[in-house]
């Protein structure tokens, strides 16, 4: 089922509603950044690249980010090794 007007935007590729968020986490297993505001349809870098602006996502000098496939490479984004 296709959707019209603004709940197609939270609609995601499989045309199940959705959002996207973006959280961070420390090794303690604490949240240390939430950001719960997009729709499902946009993608993962855009929602990154809001955090990242105002500085109110902290990335530290030496210190990185595991992602998923769904964020390009970045200097503090790494991807966990996976085999098929």
């Amino acid at each position: 089922m296709l959707a019209s007007g603004k709940e197609a935007l939270w609609r995601n590729q499989h045309d199940y509603l959705s959002q996207n968020v973006l959280v961070a986490i420390n090794l303690n297993r604490t949240f240390t950044y939430l950001l719960a505001s997009f729709e499902g349809s946009i993608y993962d870098g855009k929602v990154l690249t809001k955090a990242k602006e105002g500085g109110s996502l902290p990335i530290l000098d030496g210190c990185f980010y595991l992602r998923d496939a769904g964020y390009t490479n970045k200097t503090y984004l790494i991807v966990p090794y996976y085999s098929v």
